[in-house]
């Protein structure tokens, strides 16, 4: 494991612990710990309908924070869809709506957290959360559809041979 002082180091060895084994053993290939400065960790597995892709992305200025985004890629098509165009439907996993990262999951103390502080490491109470919400994300890769912690939008590639060189 990394050894490291900061509460993002910490986020990492944490995340590294609990979450990248239980994705590993369910058939994600990916690295086997978080470490670096990277901000996105990518995780692949096959399945009928293609590839279900897992990203851990970290807050891009360093914050103890991060969030989870996935989407099918389609089996042998993706390099179609990015030179003809299509749709792909894509997700977040948060524990809060909003569009800031103050919604991702985190291990840096709210205002409130600052005033009374919890009896354990946030970093904990982040990735424990995050496993929480893996049963939601099964059943995104089979309906793609939003969920209490997930967000569900389309995105459309309009393919490189429709753009046309002024």
């Amino acid at each position: 494991m990394n050894t490291t002082t900061t509460v993002r180091g910490a986020l990492r060895n944490e995340l590294s612990a609990k979450l990248v084994p239980v994705l590993l053993s369910a058939g994600f290939s990916g690295p086997k710990e978080l470490k670096g400065n990277a901000i996105c960790h990518e995780f692949r597995r096959p399945s009928q309908n293609g590839t279900h892709v897992l990203t851990i992305q970290f807050e891009k200025s360093g914050l103890p924070r991060f969030i989870l985004k996935c989407h099918i890629e389609p089996t042998g098509e993706m390099e179609n869809i990015i030179s003809k165009g299509g749709i792909v439907q894509t997700g977040r996993i948060k524990p809060k709506s909003g569009p800031y990262t103050r919604s991702w999951f985190r291990a840096d103390p709210t205002l409130k957290q600052r005033l009374f502080p919890p009896p354990r490491a946030l970093e904990s109470t982040a990735v424990e959360l995050c496993l929480s919400y893996l049963p939601e994300l099964d059943q995104w890769w089979s309906t793609q559809r939003s969920t209490l912690h997930i967000e569900s939008w389309p995105i459309t590639y309009p393919g490189a041979e429709n753009l046309k060189v002024a």
